[in-house]
């Protein structure tokens, strides 16, 4: 019996042929030899082997329409008709790329422009930040002076206070000393005066000698206040309002 004889009978008794048969036997031979993780394992590589056969398809797919289109083409149309087209579509394809280009290039020198324009204002603006840094920096120069200065005379004026005030210790100790003084000078004058034959506790003329020394140190004071201030009304006549030789200075 040849094999197709025997092929035709396993045919007829189970109604598949012998490659089905043949099939059938190696799947129950690998459920039979193969466990779940086996056939698990066999199963991930089944799946990777079609995404790779999947995508060697999808990068032959360009070409191989290439080749069914032109196919079509010359039989249509002819190779003259075929060289036609194509030429059309890749002149089409051409100016749509020139298009694409020249916008392209346009939105690229546009914003050129903008960043050349941002640039030139951005040099615009560092130039008045450095001018206004240097009117700052003067003026902050001119601060610092005018502080010195003040930090100068504040502190002139602290030594003259000071020294006012060492001043005014002084003076105030000599006045003590002096008030001092003047009542011993006038305590012998009053005892002398008394003791004088001539004197005359009757006569109220008698005392007026001593009632004067008695205030001159309470009044003195303003006698020289009242002097000093006649002597300043002077100057100021005599230099603003009496009559000027205008022939003095030449």
């Amino acid at each position: 019996m040849t094999s197709t004889d025997l092929e035709s009978k396993i045919q007829s008794m189970t109604g598949n042929s012998s490659g089905t048969m043949n099939s059938i036997y190696n799947n129950l031979l690998d459920m039979v030899t193969c466990d779940s993780e086996c056939q698990n394992q066999k199963n991930i590589d089944d799946l990777r082997q079609k995404w790779e056969n999947a995508k060697k398809t999808q990068k032959n797919a360009p070409q191989a329409t290439l080749e069914a289109q032109k196919n079509y083409l010359i039989a249509s149309e002819g190779i003259q008709g075929y060289h036609n087209t194509m030429f059309n579509y890749y002149s089409k394809v051409a100016d749509e790329l020139k298009d694409k280009s020249k916008t392209s290039n346009a939105d690229f020198l546009k914003e050129m422009d903008n960043l050349i324009s941002e640039y030139s204002l951005d040099e615009k603006n560092i130039e008045k930040l450095k001018d206004l840094l240097q009117v700052r920096l003067k003026q902050n120069k001119s601060y610092k002076q005018k502080l010195d200065e003040s930090n100068k005379i504040v502190q002139t004026n602290d030594r003259k206070v000071v020294y006012e005030n060492w001043a005014k210790k002084g003076l105030t100790t000599t006045a003590k000393i002096l008030y001092i003084i003047y009542a011993v000078i006038y305590i012998v004058f009053v005892v002398f005066t008394v003791r004088n034959p001539d004197f005359d506790f009757k006569n109220y003329k008698s005392y007026i000698s001593i009632i004067i020394f008695l205030i001159i140190p309470f009044i003195i004071k303003y006698i020289a206040l009242l002097i000093k201030y006649i002597y300043n009304n002077v100057n100021f006549y005599l230099d603003n309002k009496a009559p000027k030789n205008v022939f003095k200075n030449l």
